[in-house]
C-alpha cells in the first residue's frame, strides 16, 4: 500500500481538489437556497474511529505480547496503521455520498426552477464526483484487495487452528480463543463497513440524475433542458459507477457474500479431509492396540 500511495501522490492531490470544489459548490448553493443543512460530522467520526482503533490495539496488544518477541510491537503498530487508514477511506467515501445526495437537491432544484443554467453546473459536479470514483479505484484498490484477502486467511486460519485441526472440538479453554474470536468480530466489522459504506456511496452517486428518469420530457417547458435531461439519460445508460478493484470486481455488499461462501466451502472441504485423517488415525491405533 505505500508503494501504491507513492505512485499515486498526485492522484491523491486531484482528488482533494476535486472534493474540495465539489464541497465548496454545495456550500454556496446552500446558502443562496438559505436550506437549513448541517454539515456531516466528519470530525466526530474520525475522532471515533481513532479512538476505537486504539481501544482495540492496545488491548490486544497487552493481552499477548511477550517481552522477547519485539516484532509482535512492530507487526501490531503496522496493523494499527491500517485499522486507520481503512477508516480514512471509510470516512472518504461516506464524504463521496453525502456529495452525491446534495446535488440530486441541487438536480431537484434546478429541474423544479426550469433554469438550464444551474442544471449545467449540477452536471459538471456530477462529472467531478465521478472521476472522484475513479481516482478511488485507482488509489485504493490495493487495499481493498489487502482487506478482503486479510479477512478471509485471518477467519481461515483461525478456524482451522481453532477447531478443525484441533480434532474437531471447539475448545473454550483454549488460551487465545476470546483474542481470537475479538479479532475475527473486528476484521469482520471493518470489511462490512468498508464494503457497506462503497456499497451506499456509489448507489447515491447514481441516484444523482433519478429525478430526471421520473420527469417526462414533454413535462418540461424549457426545450433545450428537456433535451439535456434526454442526453443525460442515454448517457447514464452507459455508465456503469461502482468502487471496483482494477475492475476485477465490485466492492459493495455482494463482496460480502462472495466472501462468506468461499470461505464456508474451504472449511468444509478442509473438515472433510480433517474426518477423513482422524478416522484413519482412530483405525491404526485401534489396530496398534488390538495386536
Amino acid at each position: 500500500m505505500l508503494i501504491t500511495n507513492g505512485l499515486n501522490v498526485a492522484s491523491f492531490e486531484k482528488l482533494a481538489e476535486l472534493l474540495g470544489r465539489i464541497e465548496r459548490a454545495i456550500a454556496a448553493w446552500m446558502t443562496v437556497q438559505q436550506r437549513g443543512c448541517s454539515d456531516p460530522p466528519y470530525r466526530l467520526l474520525a475522532l471515533l474511529s481513532l479512538l476505537l482503533c486504539f481501544v482495540y490495539h492496545f488491548y490486544v496488544f497487552y493481552r499477548s505480547f511477550l517481552p522477547a518477541v519485539h516484532l509482535v510491537l512492530q507487526v501490531r503498530w503496522e496493523l494499527l496503521i491500517v485499522d486507520l487508514y481503512l477508516f480514512h477511506v471509510m470516512i472518504l467515501l461516506f464524504a463521496l455520498g453525502q456529495c452525491a445526495a446534495r446535488l440530486r437537491w441541487m438536480c431537484g432544484d434546478a429541474l423544479e426552477r426550469d433554469s438550464v443554467a444551474e442544471f449545467c453546473a449540477v452536471l459538471r459536479l456530477r462529472d467531478e464526483l465521478i472521476q472522484c470514483v475513479g481516482l478511488v479505484n485507482r488509489i485504493h484498490a490495493v487495499l481493498f484487495l489487502g482487506v478482503s484477502a486479510s479477512w478471509l486467511i485471518s477467519v481461515t486460519c483461525i478456524v482451522y487452528f481453532d477447531f478443525i485441526y484441533s480434532n474437531l472440538e471447539f475448545k473454550p479453554n483454549h488460551p487465545f480463543v476470546f483474542e481470537h474470536l475479538l479479532m475475527v468480530g473486528w476484521k469482520s466489522a471493518l470489511v462490512a463497513g468498508l464494503l457497506a459504506v462503497a456499497g451506499a456511496a456509489a448507489e447515491q452517486v447514481k441516484q444523482i440524475t433519478q429525478l430526471t428518469q421520473h420527469c417526462g420530457i414533454t413535462s418540461l417547458r424549457n426545450k433545450r433542458l428537456a433535451s439535456m435531461v434526454n442526453k443525460l439519460l442515454i448517457k447514464c445508460q452507459f455508465q456503469d459507477i461502482h468502487f471496483t478493484v482494477c475492475g476485477l470486481f465490485t466492492i459493495d455488499n455482494s463482496l460480502n457474500y462472495m466472501v462468506i461462501s468461499s470461505v464456508v466451502t474451504y472449511l468444509v472441504i478442509i473438515t472433510q479431509f480433517r474426518q477423513m485423517e482422524i478416522e484413519n488415525e482412530n483405525k491404526v491405533s485401534g489396530k496398534v492396540e488390538h495386536f
